[in-house]
């Protein structure tokens, strides 16, 4: 039988046992609880050092190093609590409750750096981008509706999200 040169490319996009995509439920209550934690970290240093204090600092420094120093604040304080699981585990706090980790598309572990600055550095980046940054945030949220359930974190970082 002879193949139609014209006609669409084929894939085998069958998934395995061990690789189920996580819902998006799962993802969604993951991330809310990543944040929660990571905002308790972000804003227990301004409910200790005090709110006025802070802000003052915040009114007296530069605005255009505000930018990249909260990108890297942030970073930091989502490696706190998440740094070893994702190097380990391919998990964030969130996702090890919900019982879903971080994959490659092979199903294999993703290395740490890749994780770290192309799913999530990337995306906080573009994020933080004043007057457009809200933009991003909503097309890297709003991809999870695809079928394959990648959001553009997951494109950028060759990753997908599966069940443990």
């Amino acid at each position: 039988m002879s193949q139609n040169p014209y006609a669409a490319p084929q894939s085998d996009l069958s998934i395995s046992e061990s690789d189920q995509l996580a819902s998006r439920g799962s993802r969604l209550g993951a991330a809310l609880l990543d944040g929660l934690v990571v905002g308790m970290i972000v804003f227990a240093p301004l409910i200790i050092w005090g709110e006025s204090q802070a802000l003052a600092w915040i009114g007296s420094t530069s605005e255009w190093l505000l930018t990249p120093l909260f990108i890297m604040l942030g970073l930091l304080a989502f490696l706190l609590p998440n740094g070893y699981l994702l190097a380990k585990h391919g998990q964030t706090v969130g996702k090890r409750v919900a019982k879903i980790k971080i994959v490659g598309l092979d199903g294999k572990p993703l290395p740490f750096i890749k994780l770290v600055f192309m799913r999530y550095g990337i995306m906080q980046s573009l994020g933080s981008l004043p007057f457009i940054g809200w933009a991003f945030t909503l097309m890297n949220v709003a991809t999870i509706f695809r079928p394959d359930r990648r959001c553009m974190h997951d494109m950028l970082a060759g990753s997908k999200v599966v069940k443990c």
